[in-house]
């Protein structure tokens, strides 16, 4: 009979005791709606606490600390009755109760749990609001290092079941944290998608240079390639570099430019107005992003193309079109104040294209 490793059930616990130590989660949005729907409806799904005995605790604290460079000592910790509570998942909770102000949250408490165990426990959470990819990764690959280094033999498949992940994702995960840290900062500056990140490890896995690899980011983020498209052309490049050396542009040449712009095209037409005006968007933060920090030349700038400008422009008419039914919804002032903005945009659009020709 398989070994029962510990007891859990679920307890309103004083939040006061509740010790919050480092976890994958970085960042906490939506804290105050989070908040008044906890207020509104009540906490729907509770919280995960360890509840450590002293030795084990010591442990745990130990692996934080290898975890994130930290410097914890046991001693920073409040006791409950000789044990120490420490939260395994559900801080965007934990901190919505507390702008709150109440004093008790419900808790999965889970008792005589080893430190190991709950590090597996908190890394298998499905959370309603998943952390971002980029910090699971890091989290994933720190801890299958920590394994590693510990002397527990783990395969990455096994490791993958153990935490509730696909083999691909944990692999992906890997590899993405063992990218240059100049490439990581896309992502985190949002702009790259961690998908369009995993693809690039696939390169710098084979040995690419960080030069290179910045250029193939740059050029995802000019051309505006989604990862589904990006992680062909990267299938392709790899594929023929086994043969002959191939560049990121002779691959889109193969994988034919006309294809990907009408695919671009249907994409766009096939989304919401909404969708698509966002999009666009984020597409020109991405690209003043790598003005901003010289990594795109004016000689390279996507707006020197007569394509872009003709799309920029055909963006402001659709958008001149839905004015008149935003007169409904929307206060004079910001009416008034959208229509400068095309007034300008136009301007600029003309200048540049007078430029052109």
């Amino acid at each position: 009979m398989k070994k029962k490793l510990h007891a859990f059930f679920v307890k309103n616990v004083s939040i006061p005791y509740i010790n919050v130590l480092p976890q994958l989660r970085k960042t906490f949005d939506g804290i105050d709606e989070l908040a008044i729907d906890i207020k509104e409806k009540g906490l729907i799904h509770p919280i995960a606490i360890a509840i450590f005995r002293k030795e084990d605790c010591i442990k745990y604290v130990g692996i934080i600390n290898k975890l994130w460079k930290n410097k914890i000592k046991i001693t920073d910790l409040k006791t409950y009755r000789k044990t120490y509570f420490v939260l395994l998942s559900g801080e965007r909770r934990l901190r919505a109760c507390k702008k709150n102000e109440m004093k008790k949250i419900r808790a999965t408490l889970y008792k005589d749990i080893l430190a190991i165990d709950a590090l597996m426990l908190q890394a298998s959470e499905n959370t309603y609001v998943p952390p971002k990819p980029e910090e699971m990764a890091s989290f994933y690959d720190k801890f299958y290092q920590l394994l590693v280094l510990s002397g527990r033999k783990m395969s990455k498949i096994k490791f993958a079941q153990s935490v509730g992940r696909s083999s691909d994702a944990i692999r992906n995960a890997l590899r993405f944290s063992k990218l240059p840290k100049k490439i990581r900062k896309f992502v985190d500056d949002g702009v790259i998608s961690y998908g369009i990140a995993c693809e690039i490890a696939r390169l710098h896995q084979e040995g690419m240079k960080v030069r290179e690899l910045n250029d193939w980011c740059i050029n995802a983020i000019v051309k505006n390639i989604n990862g589904k498209e990006f992680r062909k052309i990267v299938s392709k490049y790899l594929l023929q570099r086994k043969s002959s050396q191939t560049s990121f542009f002779d691959i889109i040449d193969i994988l034919s430019k006309e294809d990907l712009e009408k695919n671009l095209r249907k994409r766009n037409i096939e989304h919401k107005t909404s969708d698509a005006f966002y999009a666009g968007s984020k597409y020109f933060l991405r690209v003043l992003y790598l003005f901003e920090h010289s990594l795109l030349g004016l000689e390279e700038s996507p707006f020197s193309m007569r394509g872009s400008i003709n799309a920029f422009l055909n963006e402001i008419e659709i958008i001149e079109k839905v004015i008149p039914h935003m007169r409904k919804v929307l206060k004079a002032f910001l009416i008034k104040r959208g229509e400068k903005a095309i007034l300008k945009s136009k301007s600029l659009v003309h200048e540049i294209q007078a430029h052109i020709n």
